[in-house]
């Protein structure tokens, strides 16, 4: 008996160790899933921050690369390669009067004469002969055209010697009043002129205007003061010539400083003057951001930026974005001026002058510009393929603008095309690099005959380019046109017009 009691009690004793065992191995289990379920939360949200922290320490890294690459980089990139490739890449064919030109063989000829180190010879001459009328039959001389300044004046202007102290005594001007018979203040009124009350009735004498094509200057240089006898003779020759559709392209950055009233008072004029206006506004200054490291660039707009660091900043960066927008803001009251004036008149924004920017960051600009903008003008960009590394040219369906004569096989109807960059020389000038007026005049009938919206003419000594040596803007002299010259650009822009 004693022995089955104490058996019993050794069974019951051991049940309630191994249900004990179990009480406490559930606990650790449930205590031990708690546990690991808190940890787990934990673990994630450090990931979190780890990965935030290192895309930002890979950011950081990447903007250093980017700087450092391009500044091994951007000054020897060369685009001559690219150049050649894209002229052997198509031989488009049209027509100039009904006669089919190849475009890519004009261009060849007239690349060839101008790297030549003989004398000139005109290759395109046989060209023109198989071309019949291709001159404009309504021609006025320049000598029949407007006049703004006394013969003493021009004289004066027109003497290189005098260009140094005519420098020196247009930065005196504080209120604009540059010399007798034009009046460009900072602060223009709606009645002020911005050019001569003779030139009116002269003008309506005229007859008739030509269209067919927006034709004017690119001058980037307009708001500059030092520039202001350089613009009034350029104004002249636009009027001379009797072009219906007035093309006008101005830098805003602040490269060449900013006297937005100076150029209303421009469009005010041509609107008395019963002008159409095309006006086109280059918001940011692309050739100047690629000397982002160069002493003699303005500190204006984004210039000391290096590209490829802008583009990044343009997408994300705040005060990069706001800034923009305040430029973009700065320009909105010619805009509206101009299409206020007359309902012919266009306007056209260019987000950035021969851009540095890629797919993503050109449409990051396009849409700050459109937030601010709206309808008031045409985007068009202005791309600068080989300029710089990585550039691109997908401008969203907006038109192009091309520059220099490489481009002009690249032209589709509604695009535009300027020589910025691309200068010209008169018969008297020796300069090889830089074209004649007949190829100025083949190249606008091509682009004409091609369907661009407009052609701009440009000259690099008009916008005080001489040599290879940069200056500052402040520190420019800007050619000022002489009589000649006029008479040879009122020639260039009527060609293959019609009243």
């Amino acid at each position: 008996m004693l022995l089955v009691y104490f058996c019993d009690m050794y069974t019951r004793f051991v049940k309630k160790i191994i249900l004990l065992i179990l009480l406490i191995l559930s606990s650790f289990l449930l205590y031990l899933s708690i546990y690991n379920s808190k940890k787990h939360s934990i673990s994630d949200l450090e990931k979190k921050e780890q990965v935030r922290y290192t895309a930002n320490i890979q950011k950081k890294e990447k903007l250093e690369k980017i700087s450092k690459n391009s500044e091994d980089n951007s000054s020897a990139y060369n685009d001559k390669d690219f150049f050649d490739q894209e002229l052997e890449s198509s031989t488009p064919k049209y027509t100039v009067n009904g006669v089919e030109v190849d475009s890519l063989n004009v261009l060849k000829k007239i690349k060839k004469n101008q790297n030549s180190k003989k004398g000139y010879n005109d290759p395109l001459e046989s060209l023109r002969k198989n071309i019949p009328d291709i001159k404009s039959n309504n021609k006025n001389e320049a000598s029949q055209g407007i006049k703004v300044f006394s013969n003493e004046e021009l004289r004066t202007l027109q003497n290189g010697d005098e260009l140094d102290s005519l420098e020196s005594n247009l930065r005196s001007f504080s209120n604009g009043n540059l010399i007798p018979g034009f009046r460009a203040s900072s602060n223009a009124q709606r009645n002020e002129e911005v050019l001569s009350e003779e030139e009116a009735s002269e003008s309506e004498e005229v007859e008739p205007l030509l269209t067919g094509q927006a034709r004017g200057y690119v001058m980037l240089y307009l708001m500059h003061p030092n520039a202001r006898t350089t613009v009034q003779r350029q104004l002249e020759v636009l009027v001379s010539s009797n072009v219906k559709q007035v093309y006008l392209s101005v830098l805003t950055d602040g490269t060449f400083s900013k006297d937005f009233d100076f150029l209303n008072s421009i469009l005010r004029r041509f609107n008395e003057l019963d002008r159409n206006v095309t006006l086109q506004l280059y918001l940011t200054n692309g050739p100047s951001m690629r000397r982002f490291n160069d002493e003699n660039t303005v500190d204006e707009g984004f210039n000391k930026i290096n590209p490829q660091i802008f583009r990044t900043l343009i997408q994300s960066d705040f005060e990069t974005r706001e800034e923009f927008r305040r430029i973009v803001r700065e320009s909105l009251d010619s805009f509206r001026l101009n299409l206020s004036l007359r309902p012919e008149n266009e306007n056209i924004v260019t987000v950035m002058l021969e851009d540095n920017l890629t797919s993503e960051s050109y449409l990051a600009m396009r849409e700050l510009a459109r937030e601010e903008i709206g309808d008031l003008a045409i985007f068009y960009r202005n791309p600068c393929l080989g300029c710089f590394i990585g550039n691109d040219s997908f401008s969203s369906g907006d038109p192009i603008e091309h520059h220099g004569q490489e481009q002009v096989i690249g032209i589709s109807g509604g695009d535009g095309f300027t020589l910025d960059g691309q200068s010209y020389r008169f018969d008297n000038e020796q300069n090889s690099q830089a074209l004649s007026i007949s190829d100025v005049i083949t190249i606008q009938d091509l682009t004409l005959s091609r369907g661009a919206k407009y052609f701009g003419l440009w000259r690099a000594e008009r916008q005080g380019i001489r040599g290879p040596n940069f200056l500052l803007p402040n520190n420019r002299v800007y050619e000022v046109p002489t009589e000649a010259q006029m008479t040879e650009e009122v020639r260039i822009l009527q060609d293959g017009l019609s009243p």
